[in-house]
């Protein structure tokens, strides 16, 4: 055994990681360099002075972290430690921010630990050599200098990178015995909440070396709540608690608890309420509206009557505050009180002087009120003040229940009735306000209260009873009064004028007057202002004006009515005479010139005279007209009376030619008469010839009528307005070819057609005249004799006649937008359409209109041997009669617009119109039978399909000769009669050319170009001879040798450069592929052999394929669904990869 030792290492070897202190060997271990460190000059501390040797880290290498240090027994012996003196800085020496940390462990496993933060931040050299002392009996805020351990850990965080210990104070383990585990009990085991009891450790149960029993709640160990030395601690829980004790401190090694339960009883909570504090003798009786713990007994004392449960009798009780106490039961009961307070009711009598007034009575107040400070109220009529005073003057009579509550404690209330007596009414009126002196003479003819009497002023007689004597009085304004003799008498008044009689007296200046004459008004009117008046016949306006003319002759009492205050009448005769009847009229308003002269029907006066302007040739005397010597024109016939008062009358005459030929002399206005041959615009009865080969055609802007419209070949006619009259086209058909043709009119019917033309004849009754259907196995039906259809606006037909001559149609003229179905057929979607107007209209404009409906914009022509394409590039002014073909893309109407109508110098029947674009035609040759394809060249036009620019050629041609263009960019098989292409590069874009012909046939190659850029020329490329053909410089003619049927094998060049055998190349992007039918697809321009295969988007293959192409492969496919594909090709020339739409 030994005492405690302080270990200040002097005697320790320098830079040893060990250290012996009374036998006892200890280790050092660290995270750096920890070890016996011997400093010089005394900077160590030894617990009272300075010395030379402590434990360090001198020599760290990291920063800014902190350091450990570990010190153990190398044999595991127990110890306790006492102290220590650590010295911590930064890696400037400076003192630190940081916190240490001691943590002490035993047989590896913890028993305490502790953490200082503070007082490491200055380090002063002169107190302690700057190291601070550590005691483990009071650091951390408990007793650790005891407890035993076998190994310490000090750590440092922060800035705290330098640690230096000195004086390590220990003692090594004595022999401890460890407490008993005591039996424990509670003086009272059960208390109620509030209450408290004493835990008592048994005095069998001893502490041996611990120091206290420590008592936890919890478990063992658990919350501490407090320790003692005697085995007593009181504890006052508020819920039932388990307690644990067991004896710690000095070298004893906390064990077991023992452990007691003391049950807590809750108090039971006395709360009660009542709804108010106070209540009166006459309120309902109140019982408690809160009970916190029903079940108590409710008690108070003598003068209220309670029951046990705390209903409160208020009526038997006597008036005064009373305490209510209220008492719990149960095993821990408590009771609270609260006041009440029983209050008597307010005496709320009252009266006032009188039980009744009147309306103009003064306003009386009660005389008495037994509680004052109340509330007075009635009934809706009474007017009272809350203080009581009622204002009868407001109120309406009757008798009403006067109500007085007081506003006392007890509020309480009192009725009492008053009567307001209403005033007599004096009121009364007579008939009017005015009586002129020779007015009967008025009474009242209403007295609200009779009896009363009636006065007024001098000057009015009057008697008592309101009759006043008109006659009598002097005119003047009067006031009437009248005063009733009720109860409660009133009087009322009335003004009375009394007037004198007007002057109406009033003169004309003659007593007669003609229709003709001036309109006469009165000369004298004695008192001006009245209304003047007649009967029914004469025109007279309310201040005496007559209206002769409008007035029926006769004679008539004029009346005059003043009105002044007293209106009068005066009245005079006055007569209106008529004027002759000059009627007369002819048997019509218009003749021509080779009408029977006519003559008038006169059904006024006879024995005047007739005249008219020069022009018209007629008797004056018997008004007869000579319309063969007349000149054409408008006249006005004048018939004049020779009677009394004479009279004219006219009519109007029109005196017309019979025919009127359009001349377009000076304009295109059809109201110009300097436009038609006799100077005179047609009339309704007028027959019109607009011949054709004119400079000028006729606009008409407004509505037009006439008997007959007769237009030659190419001649057109704009009508802005409805028309008239029965309109005739004629169109030359110079052979007896089939022409594509259109009715420009509405009304036609093919029985007019075969029946007013010469057409053709055809095996089983058919005629000349076809009509086309887009889904039927044949394309055309033609008509017979006994056809009975109409032709419908805008439909196209097809006529050939048995020889050369006029298609004549007539009908009525179209003059608004014309609306045409059109429909996809299961043959083709083509739909053949007419020109449905009298003049020309631009094909262009047409196609762009209805682009939305159709498949491209493009019209398709028959020029009589073969089919000729327009679009925008080519476009064509449609003549009247036109038909033509385009292809739809969807059910749907076109529409031909009337704003799209022109008139045209020259007649475009069946021809095209110049342009200036760079272009060419490329044309082949069979015998007699050509066919052509054109290319325009045109800025902002595109290698790829323009709508408008790229025409297909026209399907339903059957003929075995076809030449045409494809696409130089994602074509797709359209064969191409016309395409459009950018006017830029042109040597770049090489065009495929395709080719129907049969085989051993000699076909020649011929090109037509103009505006082509200078030095360009066209080349035809021959892939399968490798030959280049310059058709500028002149035609060129083949044998076919085998049957030809598409693209692949010639191409077209434009080239500034000469091309020979040597520049034929193959080129991948002259290859295409697309879908030719739903079952097969086609590569064209291809001049090799090839693979292809076909996928689906999943990428499974469903067609391979090897190819020996010469131009033009078609590969057939399986059954496929509806979807999209991707086709791979492979050879030679390079790779393709596309894809294609299965419908």
């Amino acid at each position: 055994m030994f005492s405690q030792t302080t270990e200040d290492f002097e005697d320790e070897s320098n830079a040893s990681t060990t250290f012996t202190s009374n036998g006892q060997i200890f280790s050092i271990s660290s995270s750096e360099n920890f070890d016996i460190n011997a400093a010089c000059c005394g900077l160590g501390w030894n617990g009272t002075s300075g010395d030379n040797k402590t434990i360090d880290n001198d020599g760290f290498t990291s920063f800014g972290g902190g350091t450990s240090l570990t010190i153990k027994t190398n044999d595991n012996t127990d110890f306790t430690l006492k102290s220590f003196y650590v010295y911590i800085s930064d890696i400037f020496g400076n003192g630190p921010s940081c916190s240490l940390t001691v943590q002490a462990k035993k047989d590896g496993s913890n028993v305490f630990n502790f953490t200082k933060s503070s007082g490491f931040e200055t380090i002063n050299l002169g107190v302690n050599n700057g190291f601070v002392f550590i005691d483990l009996s009071t650091e951390g805020g408990s007793d650790n200098s005891n407890t035993l351990l076998d190994e310490i850990i000090i750590t440092t965080d922060g800035q705290g990178d330098y640690l230096a210990l000195d004086a390590f104070r220990w003692d090594v383990a004595s022999a401890c015995t460890d407490p008993d585990i005591p039996a424990v009990t509670a003086t009272t085991p059960s208390i109620c909440n509030g209450g408290n009891t004493n835990l008592i450790v048994s005095n069998s149960s001893s502490l041996n070396d611990a120091t206290n029993w420590h008592i936890y709640k919890g478990s063992c160990g658990g919350t501490l709540i407090g320790t003692t030395a005697t085995g007593v601690f009181n504890v006052s829980p508020n819920v039932t608690t388990t307690y644990y004790i067991r004896g710690e401190g000095g070298c004893v090694t906390p064990g077991s608890c023992g452990a007691v339960t003391v049950n807590v009883g809750n108090s039971a909570n006395p709360g009660f309420a009542y709804n108010a504090g106070a209540y009166c003798n006459n309120e309902p009786d109140p019982s408690p509206i809160f009970i916190a713990t029903p079940g108590g007994t409710f008690s108070s004392t003598n003068g209220l009557v309670i029951t046990p449960n705390g209903t409160i009798d208020v009526s038997a009780s006597t008036p005064g505050t009373y305490p209510i106490t209220y008492t719990t039961a149960g095993a821990c009961p408590t009771s609270t009180s609260t006041n009440i307070t029983i209050n008597a009711l307010d005496n709320a009598s009252f009266s006032y002087s009188s039980t009744a007034y009147c309306l103009n009575d003064p306003d009386p107040s009660p005389n008495s009120i037994a509680t004052p400070g109340g509330t007075f109220s009635s009934i809706n009529g009474l007017v009272i003040a809350s203080n009581g005073t009622i204002d009868v003057s407001a109120s309406t009579p009757g008798t009403y229940p006067i109500t007085y509550t007081t506003a006392g404690t007890c509020p309480n209330s009192a009725i009492a009735n008053i009567t307001i007596n209403a005033l007599d009414d004096p009121s009364f009126s007579y008939s009017s306000t005015a009586y002129c002196l020779n007015d009967p003479d008025p009474s009242p003819n209403s007295i609200a209260t009779p009896g009363g009497t009636f006065s007024s002023t001098n000057g009015l007689v009057i008697a008592s009873n309101g009759t006043i004597d008109v006659s009598a009085s002097t005119p003047g304004t009067y006031p009437v009064t009248y005063t009733t003799n009720g109860t409660c008498p009133n009087s009322a008044f009335a003004n009375i004028t009394i007037n004198p009689a007007d002057d109406a007296s009033f003169s004309y200046p003659a007593s007669a007057y003609c229709v003709s004459d001036s309109d006469p008004s009165p000369n004298s009117i004695a008192t001006p202002g009245g209304t003047f008046s007649s009967t029914s016949g004469l025109v007279i306006a309310v201040n005496g004006t007559i209206d002769v003319s409008a007035s029926t002759p006769g004679t008539y009492l004029i009346t005059y009515t003043t009105n002044g205050t007293c209106p009068d009448s005066a009245s005079a005769n006055i007569t209106i005479n008529a004027l002759d009847d000059a009627s007369f009229s002819y048997g019509a308003s218009s003749y021509t010139t080779e009408d029977a002269d006519p003559s008038p029907t006169i059904t006024g006066l006879t024995g005047g005279s007739f005249s008219a302007a020069v022009g018209l040739n007629i008797n004056a005397s018997t008004g007869l007209i000579d319309v063969s010597a007349s000149t054409p024109g408008s006249y006005t016939v004048n018939y004049t009376t020779n009677g009394t008062c004479p009279n004219s009358s006219t009519f109007n005459i029109d005196i017309y030619p019979n025919t009127y030929t359009w001349t377009g002399n000076s304009d295109n206005n059809w109201n110009n008469t300097a436009n038609w041959d006799n100077n005179i615009v047609p009339h309704s009865d007028g027959n019109v010839i607009i011949p054709n080969g004119l400079t000028n055609y006729p606009t008409a802007t407004s509505v037009i009528t006439v008997n007959s419209i007769t237009m030659n070949d190419g001649a057109s006619f704009i009508a802005q307005a409805s028309v008239n009259g029965a309109i005739t086209y004629n169109r030359n058909l110079p052979t007896t070819n089939w022409h594509l043709v259109s009715a420009p009119v509405s009304g036609e019917s093919l029985d007019d057609i075969i029946a007013n033309n010469d057409l053709a004849s055809g095996t089983g009754g058919n005629l000349g005249l076809g009509y086309y259907f887009n889904n039927t196995t044949a394309p055309w039906i033609y008509a017979q004799s006994t056809s009975n259809i109409g032709v419908a606006n805008g439909i196209g037909f097809s006529i050939k006649l048995a020889n050369p001559g006029t298609l004549s149609v007539s009908g009525s003229l179209n003059t608004t937008d014309i609306l045409k179905p059109i429909s996809l057929g299961s043959r083709t979607n083509f739909n053949i359409l007419g020109n449905p107007f009298t003049s020309y209209i631009n094909s262009a404009t047409f196609a762009s209109t209805n682009s939305s409906i159709l498949a491209e914009e493009t019209l398709w022509l028959w020029d009589g041997t073969k089919y000729v394409t327009y679009n925008a590039v080519s476009p064509i002014e449609l003549a009247p009669g036109q038909g033509f073909f385009v292809e739809a893309s969807s059910n749907g109407n076109i529409t031909f617009e009337a704003t799209n109508q022109s008139h045209q110098t020259t007649d475009t029947f069946i021809k095209g119109s110049e342009n200036s674009y760079p272009t060419f035609e490329l044309f082949v040759e069979r015998q007699n039978e050509r066919r052509s394809t054109k290319v325009f060249y045109v800025d902002g036009k595109t290698t790829d399909f323009d709508n408008g620019y790229d025409s297909k050629i026209f399907s339903e041609d059957a003929s075995d000769l076809k030449i045409y263009s494809e696409l130089i960019t994602n074509n797709e098989g359209k064969k191409l009669a016309i395409q459009t292409l950018p006017n830029a590069d042109h040597a770049t874009m090489i065009i495929p050319v395709g080719l129907v012909a049969g085989a051993d046939q000699k076909l020649t190659f011929s090109v037509s170009s103009s505006n082509l850029p200078s030095g360009i020329e066209i080349y035809l490329e021959d892939r399968v001879s490798n030959t280049f053909v310059n058709l500028s410089e002149g035609d060129h003619t083949i044998t076919t040798k085998a049957d030809i049927n598409g693209i692949g094998q010639y191409y077209i060049h434009a080239s500034s450069a000469k091309l020979s055998n040597e520049d034929i190349t193959q080129n991948i992007s002259n290859v295409s592929i697309y879908k030719s039918a739903n079952n097969e697809i086609t590569v064209a321009g291809l001049q090799a052999k090839g693979n292809v295969k076909v996928f689906s988007l999943l990428g499974e293959e469903l067609v391979n394929t090897d190819i020996n192409s010469s131009g033009l492969s078609k590969i057939a496919l399986p059954n496929l669904s509806t979807g999209v594909y991707v086709v791979k090709l492979n050879s030679i020339l390079g790779n393709i990869t596309k894809k294609i739409i299965l419908e």
